[in-house]
């Protein structure tokens, strides 16, 4: 199984869909990039192919589902996150939701300097594609008591959500713009000097 990824992220869908029309749409286990080789040079730009496997992220990855406990009776179900609790990897300043994403519309494309995340898809589905040093691992969320632990330096990429979709994102720090990398050349890039020190 193939993805075309480009060297500018942004437009890997479009060019995906032109090429390779059968790509995975979604995956219920995180997948793990084995190899990566150029591919041929489109319309002057640099393409990679990666090869993509069904495998669990290694040991080494940081980030890391994190399954929270339900609460389910005649009524429904209840799920809840506090500050200070044994399974919480940080303290909640920000939280913010995602929803209504277009059909075929990705978001994310950036990393953070100093911010650690949680992600939960509290309804419907998506996919959370991570790059950090290790690797590349995509990860399917589709249900309310699992978050996805994003620690800092982590290039992130959302992408099949559903028509329901709703993604609510914790985050240990404030909105800081300037601690955003938006670019995945200067990601790439301080990533190596990061991986240096």
């Amino acid at each position: 199984m193939f993805n075309l990824i480009l060297r500018n992220p942004k437009q890997t869908m479009a060019v995906s869909r032109a090429i390779l029309p059968h790509l995975e749409k979604s995956h219920t286990r995180a997948m793990r990039v084995k190899n990566r080789t150029k591919f041929a040079d489109l319309s002057k730009k640099n393409y990679f192919c990666r090869c993509m496997t069904e495998q669990a992220p290694t040991e080494k990855h940081l980030h890391r589902l994190i399954t929270f406990p339900r609460a389910a009776d005649a009524r429904g179900n209840l799920c809840a996150v506090e500050n200070g609790a044994e399974l919480m990897p940080f303290r909640t300043e920000r939280v913010f939701w995602i929803s209504g994403v277009p059909a075929g519309q990705e978001r994310g494309y950036h990393a953070h300097r100093l911010c650690s995340e949680l992600l939960f898809a509290v309804q419907g589905s998506l996919d959370v594609e991570l790059t950090d040093s290790e690797g590349c691992v995509r990860y399917h969320l589709d249900s309310p008591e699992k978050g996805l632990f994003i620690p800092p330096m982590c290039w992130c990429r959302l992408l099949n959500f559903s028509q329901d979709a709703l993604c609510v994102c914790l985050s240990d720090r404030p909105f800081e713009p300037n601690a955003y990398i938006n670019d995945y050349e200067l990601f790439e890039q301080e990533l190596l000097n990061h991986g240096k020190k």
